[in-house]
């Protein structure tokens, strides 16, 4: 500022000076006149020129801001508006540019092995999956400048750990261009078939940049973890198959016995809804609420609905038809509004422990809001996590376009 201010003092010297040569005389007011217009030049502000990208490739416009560009170098936004190209020369002479090149230059560009063999897919396998265990477990993903070198120490004999090569960058291309791509459209074609809601919420924090997730919660009957079974049965059923007195197979056959039972009551319970609407509480028999209690205090008594629902699915109407057979997608919509924000709640939480004061330049538009679709989009543990032939494709892709925008330059 000092120096910009310095030039514009010479400016209006000048200016000052070359008027009093040509006009001996003028009054006060005409050279302040002057000595303000010239100022008031600085004031037209120089825009991003597309022609520059051909001398300074490495810069990129700034689509929400004319008056800056992008260094891909260094990552950040640098203003052009006052000397236009010779303020991207100023900023390659600073010491910060020239260091990061510098590290760049040492860089090895990021890549797959374009060879398609058994050996170079299983380690692109391995790339992702490991990608996804940090993104899912909150780990700093600094951490894979570490497991490549480690993986070849400690996995000497394994081919796949040989050709493992994953840090810290590659790892955010596997996961800001496969991953969350993926599950994200993944989402997105599961919308286009089920019912979904759409919560928003912004967050209380003080500082400048705020947050506003968009999340969806969706019902899909395909998914175990969505069939409403009560905490305590949830609970039970995975406390015995940690004891093993039940298997994995157990487990579904279960599920698919609840879904099957949801399935039947709903469709006999969609017929007719203003019929159920307008069915009073004695049409069900005693003996079906007593037998559907589950709890009750001074106030109030709690029933299991699927014994209610149960009975309702053996009504049947004058023509022989079941009664109720139009309320499985009433249903369905039900289990989709949300109750509260805690999912929400839930995000800034997990913001919490990725954005940290060790990790504060974390993109909220790039590699963070990665790292939550891939936490909110995966429920089964790490090691079973199984990339499609999609994701991986899209990783190579992905680093393929980070060598095209930081090493071609």
């Amino acid at each position: 500022m000092a120096v910009r201010a310095e030039r514009l003092a010479s400016v209006d010297q000048d200016v000052e000076s070359d008027a009093d040569d040509e006009n001996p005389g003028p009054s006060t007011s005409k050279k302040q006149k002057m000595s303000a217009k010239s100022v008031g030049a600085a004031k037209y502000r120089t825009k991003f020129q597309k022609e520059w990208l051909k001398v300074y490739p490495f810069v990129q416009e700034v689509k929400d801001n004319p008056h800056k560009f992008l260094c891909n170098i260094c990552m950040r936004q640098v203003a052009c508006d006052h000397q236009g190209k010779h303020d991207i020369e100023r900023h390659m002479e600073k010491a910060m540019h020239q260091a990061n090149v510098k590290q760049m230059k040492g860089q090895t560009t990021l890549g797959f092995q374009v060879e398609s063999s058994p050996i170079n897919e299983q380690v692109i396998r391995a790339e992702v999956k490991v990608a996804h265990m940090l993104a899912q477990h909150n780990v700093p993903l600094s951490l894979a400048d570490e497991l490549t070198p480690l993986f070849h120490d400690i996995f000497p004999d394994s081919d796949i750990a040989k050709n493992f090569s994953s840090r810290r960058t590659k790892t955010a291309c596997i996961l800001n261009g496969a991953i969350a791509p993926v599950l994200q459209q993944n989402l997105v074609n599961t919308m286009k078939t089920c019912p979904f809601t759409l919560a928003i919420d912004g967050s209380t924090d003080t500082g400048v940049e705020k947050m506003n997730p968009l999340t969806v919660r969706i019902f899909n009957a395909e998914y175990d973890h969505n069939i409403f079974i009560g905490i305590t049965t949830r609970s039970a059923l995975n406390k015995r198959l940690e004891d093993g007195d039940i298997s994995t197979r157990d487990m579904k056959c279960f599920y698919n016995s609840v879904r099957a039972f949801y399935t039947t009551a709903m469709n006999y319970a969609q017929e007719e809804f203003t019929d159920y609407q307008l069915l009073m509480h004695n049409a069900i028999p005693s003996d079906v609420w007593n037998k559907a209690v589950t709890d009750e205090d001074e106030h109030t008594t709690y029933h299991r609905m699927d014994i209610v629902w149960h009975h309702l699915s053996s009504l049947k109407a004058p023509d022989g038809n079941p009664r109720f057979n139009r309320l499985s997608k009433i249903a369905k919509v039900v289990l989709v509004i949300p109750h509260s924000n805690a999912q929400e709640e839930r995000i800034f939480s997990m913001v919490r422990k990725n954005k940290t004061c060790f990790r504060p330049n974390l993109d909220p538009k790039g590699t963070l809001s990665s790292i939550l679709t891939v936490k909110l989009a995966t429920k089964q543990e790490c090691h079973q996590y199984e990339p499609t032939k999609e994701v991986q494709n899209k990783a190579k892709s992905a680093t393929w376009e980070y060598n095209k925008q930081h090493h071609n330059q």
